[in-house]
């Protein structure tokens, strides 16, 4: 029912017991705002995918053959999937690839292959999974959400929640932020929410 006549009991409800128009004011501006960070997350991962298989593909182009990463542009697209676990995220991914390289970097014989492992490692621990998480993903989720404030809700809600975190930690503090720039904002002044984009605002 609420899939085919949810929006209309929704106006139902707001029409009847919302004059000041306040609460429906508060709910578009948190549907809005979770349906861009939740695309943003997804679009972290493809940029983080991309950022993967040119990374991984480019080491392969210098590293000897024995400590190559096996199906590179895989590897890649599989780092921007584990972008999306919470708290592990693409480590799933590389830190056994990394292990099956350090296995033939020994089977191989070769000393300067363990060079090449740690270099994959340093590569995949520092462009691929720390700088999209840290320089792209709160730039390219929400719109409205003060990106440090973001930034923080990604990193610790997965703490806190776990795997279901990385969902958590922003919807809470979009519901807290838009509470404090609609809702609050209507209680102590008695009129309608402005626009507000700067954490000093709320």
């Amino acid at each position: 029912y609420m899939l085919t006549d949810g929006s209309r009991l929704v106006n139902w409800l707001l029409d009847n017991f919302d004059e000041s128009g306040v609460v429906g004011s508060y709910a578009v501006a948190v549907d809005d705002e979770l349906s861009s960070i939740l695309f943003g997350n997804i679009l972290n991962a493809f940029v983080t995918g991309i950022i993967g298989i040119l990374v991984f593909s480019g080491y392969n182009l210098v590293a000897p053959g024995a400590v190559n990463v096996p199906f590179a542009p895989l590897v890649g697209a599989l780092t921007g999937a584990g972008s999306l676990i919470p708290v592990v995220g693409m480590k799933i991914v590389y830190l056994p690839v990394g292990a099956i390289l350090a296995i033939a970097a020994v089977t191989s014989g070769q000393a300067s292959a363990f060079g090449f492992v740690l270099l994959f490692l340093v590569l995949a621990f520092v462009v691929v999974d720390t700088i999209p998480d840290f320089l792209i993903r709160p730039y390219v989720s929400g719109n409205r959400t003060h990106v440090g404030l973001l930034m923080f809700a990604y990193i610790l809600g997965p703490i806190a929640f776990g795997f279901y975190g990385i969902f958590l930690g922003p919807i809470l503090l979009v519901l807290l932020a838009e509470f404090f720039r609609t809702v609050a904002s209507y209680v102590l002044t008695g009129r309608q929410p402005h626009e507000q984009s700067s954490l000093t605002d709320y």
